[in-house]
């Protein structure tokens, strides 16, 4: 499948430090959830740039990926490559279905902690400096 995508750079591929040992399979899936050549090609080249990723964080080997690199990873891709940065999800779907990927305990969505302090918290004010605000109604109507 690799050599039909690319026929001179499969190798290269085969050969990528973490994941090069299942990119053979990686593309037989992308092509089983219909990605078009041209996107199976795309998300090839993006897990190249993850699989060197995770060797700059130590990772060596397959077994060794983890949920929680993956999230960091794709942390760092929204900023580096922002238009790509949902391949990291595509592989990290991919290795989650084969039984690859390492189960990590990782921290619940800031949007959870966050919805369970107060806004006013949020923004660094000190709940000293809150007053209830009176309505426009109120200042602007005569007094009786």
């Amino acid at each position: 499948m690799l050599t039909q995508i690319f026929p001179q750079d499969s190798r290269r591929y085969l050969s990528l430090p973490v994941l090069g040992p299942v990119m053979e399979r990686y593309a037989g899936w992308l092509q089983e959830q219909r990605y078009t050549w041209r996107s199976t090609r795309y998300e090839l080249r993006m897990a190249a740039h993850v699989s060197a990723y995770l060797r700059r964080r130590a990772v060596r080997r397959i077994e060794d990926v983890s949920a929680q690199h993956l999230a960091a990873c794709h942390l760092l891709f929204r900023r580096k490559f922002p238009e790509e940065a949902g391949s990291v999800h595509v592989l990290a779907r991919f290795l989650d279905e084969n039984g690859l990927l390492e189960k990590s305990a990782v921290p619940p969505p800031v949007g959870c902690i966050l919805s369970r302090v107060p806004s006013w918290r949020i923004c660094g004010m000190s709940e000293a400096t809150l007053r209830p605000r009176s309505s426009a109604r109120a200042v602007l109507s005569p007094s009786s």
